[in-house]
């Protein structure tokens, strides 16, 4: 059994993002960059091009209309 520092790979990205089974090297969770977002900075992975690339495929460009989803809802409410 190897302690989880010793492992050359790892499929966790983070808690926060679906696992499909993407593989990363482990350097990629070691070297970032700071870029800045609306205003805060936060640390990025240096081979975030090739995590968004292995994720969303061509993460430049937008999907045909018919393809795209969005984030809103619907929400009602009801008046008492």
């Amino acid at each position: 059994m190897k302690k989880i520092t010793e492992q050359e790979r790892s499929n966790c990205v983070s808690v926060y993002a679906p696992v499909d089974g993407n593989i990363y090297n482990r350097d990629s969770f070691e070297k970032f960059i700071l870029t800045t977002f609306e205003n805060y900075e936060f640390p990025v992975s240096l081979d975030y091009d090739l995590m968004l690339k292995k994720q969303y495929g061509n993460y430049l460009e937008l999907p045909p209309e018919n393809d795209r989803k969005g984030h809103n809802i619907e929400a009602y409410m009801n008046e008492l």
